[in-house]
């Protein structure tokens, strides 16, 4: 009785390893696939006679092409893994291609950072991040990256807000904003900006982080939503550490 009880111990142990294989060879397929079609559609970007002719934007034109590079990287490791007999090669190679995804979409939100909004540039930065971080969340590197979008930001998530901030001289600009994860937008009568490098504290209700305006301004800011997520307080700064010297105050409602 015991050997018939450690054999059947022995096939489950089997059989529940073979699910857990085929489930990571689920996931490394559709994760190439999806790192592929991203490279794919990058590419055709790249080859735009209004980004190949664009001199004066050689900087943001390197980074895209570094984004490129570590795609292409993570779609390599991916291949190789794939490939491998090893479960603990499998999962190692699995992760390098998360760590290369994560990496290529910091560059791509840095890249949206230091874009004019609405270029070209700007929009191709923006895809590409969005596609990355689908890519990711779908395909099981959420467990290895913290880049994924976390329980927190979905307080803010999908909230659009009519909003008002101060200027230092006590003049109230009215517009639109919208927090969309890491980053977000605001647009005003006369311009729009851009919200990047948030952070989420206080269950969430709490948002700090970086803005940047069409003139080329830039600063922080941090908000707070009320408890019915309907509203929100703040304040705002220029310069790159949170919180030094405010110049004005930045509230909003749904």
């Amino acid at each position: 009785m015991f050997l018939v009880k450690l054999f059947l111990v022995g096939l489950f142990a089997a059989s529940f390893a073979s699910v857990i294989s085929a489930q990571n060879a689920d996931e490394i397929s559709a994760l190439k696939q999806a790192t592929e079609a991203i490279v794919a559609k990058l590419q055709r970007n790249l080859v735009q006679p209004s980004i190949v002719g664009n001199g004066g934007e050689n900087e943001l034109l390197t980074r895209l092409e570094r984004i490129e590079d570590q795609l292409i990287d993570a779609a390599k490791k991916l291949e190789e893994a794939a490939l491998s007999d090893s479960d603990h090669r499998r999962r190692k190679l699995f992760k390098q291609a998360c760590s290369l995804l994560k990496q290529a979409a910091k560059e791509a939100e840095k890249g949206k950072r230091f874009s004019l909004p609405d270029s070209l540039f700007f929009e191709i930065f923006d895809e590409v991040l969005v596609d990355i971080e689908r890519a990711l969340e779908d395909n099981g590197c959420k467990r290895y990256s913290d880049c994924c979008r976390g329980e927190d930001q979905d307080t803010w998530q999908g909230k659009r807000f009519r909003a008002t901030y101060t200027t230092e001289r006590g003049r109230r600009i009215r517009h639109t904003l919208e927090l969309d994860g890491s980053t977000g937008w605001y647009r005003t009568d006369s311009g729009h900006g851009r919200f990047y490098d948030i952070s989420y504290f206080e269950q969430g209700r709490v948002a700090k982080g970086h803005w940047r305006y069409s003139n080329g301004e830039t600063g922080w800011f941090v908000f707070e939503l009320n408890r019915s997520a309907n509203r929100f307080s703040g304040r705002w700064g220029y310069g790159n550490t949170v919180g030094e010297r405010s110049e004005g105050s930045w509230s909003g409602r749904r």
